[in-house]
């Protein structure tokens, strides 16, 4: 499990335009590309106590899903609340990662937005 989380690490890593003459790998493809990742979905700075928590939507070996209502806006959303704990116990980061940026990067209308994250000591 660790070796597919450090596989999955050194795949989210995006390289910079190399000036080299190696040739890149693809053929000679030199597509210039961005050192960072910009998300769509930003990591806000949001607390638990932001938010009004009601209906337990469904739960999973290390989450749940919730009705959580914003305090300020009233609006509502699902929120899936992970342990950090459990998730770094079990080498699950990877994983997680993985979500983030699926879910940050679809735009159907068969499948739930991610609107923002935000994390304290014990969740994610």
């Amino acid at each position: 499990m660790l070796e597919m989380e450090k596989d999955f690490d050194s795949k989210l890593k995006i390289q910079g335009n190399s000036s080299s003459s190696n040739g890149g790998g693809s053929g000679g493809n030199n597509v210039p590309r961005s050192k960072s990742f910009a998300f769509r979905a930003p990591q806000e700075n949001y607390t638990i106590q932001d938010f009004e928590l009601g209906k337990i939507y469904g739960v999973g070996s290390y989450s749940k899903v919730v009705r959580a209502k914003k305090k300020d806006t009233g609006t509502v959303y699902a929120m899936k609340i992970m342990d950090k704990k459990f998730i770094t116990k079990e080498n699950k980061t990877a994983y997680v990662k993985l979500e983030r940026i699926v879910l940050d990067q679809l735009d159907h209308p068969g499948i739930v937005r991610l609107y923002f994250t935000f994390q304290d000591t014990f969740s994610l």
